[in-house]
């Protein structure tokens, strides 16, 4: 770097402008049982986290941008593994979104972690461009993922308890039908 400059500065600015300038999501129809289980996999066998993938069958294809959707996953995992300090488990669960209206069905995507939790003050933050609780974080991760979801029409939401775990929860709609109307799950 040059006499002056603030590395992290600069990566934060760099992360920043990733997240502004991220791309219109490119819907179609998107198995979000099957994207989970590939995506589980790969973390499998480099973790000694146990990782488990749950569905509640039938599960309805995602309207969603497949290649943005593994982007939210890998960046969900990715803050459990960090907090989880190699210990404890990482669920993924599908489900359909039984509070969605009839007429606008939605699947609900979870990663629930067995770490040590937040806070109710540090999840507050945490959903706060650049906060982070490490050292090398740009703290621009769960801005990208509420970015992704939010363009894709859907919610994300965090819960969390001290010494049990966290848990992200993805919403978004489900394909139109005659797109797909159940997933492979």
């Amino acid at each position: 770097t040059c006499s002056g400059e603030n590395p992290s500065a600069f990566i934060s600015a760099t992360a920043f402008s990733a997240v502004a300038q991220l791309p219109e999501p490119k819907p179609a129809p998107c198995d979000l049982v099957a994207l989970a289980e590939d995506v589980s996999r790969l973390y499998r066998d480099s973790s000694p986290v146990e990782f488990r993938v749950e569905a509640e069958r039938p599960v309805p294809l995602a309207w969603a941008d497949p290649g943005q959707m593994q982007r939210v996953l890998v960046n969900l995992i990715k803050n459990a593994l960090e907090a989880m300090d190699g210990r404890g488990a990482i669920t993924l669960r599908v489900r359909r979104d039984a509070d969605a209206p009839a007429a606008a069905p939605g699947v609900v995507l979870e990663v629930e972690d067995t770490g040590p939790g937040m806070d109710p003050a540090t999840l507050e933050r945490a959903a706060h461009p650049g906060f982070s609780t490490k050292s090398t974080g740009s703290g621009l991760g769960l801005t990208l993922v509420q970015r992704i979801v939010e363009q894709h029409g859907g919610r994300f939401g965090r819960d969390s308890s001290p010494g049990v775990g966290t848990r992200a929860v993805v919403t978004v709609p489900a394909a139109p039908e005659g797109a797909g109307a159940e997933g492979t799950a």
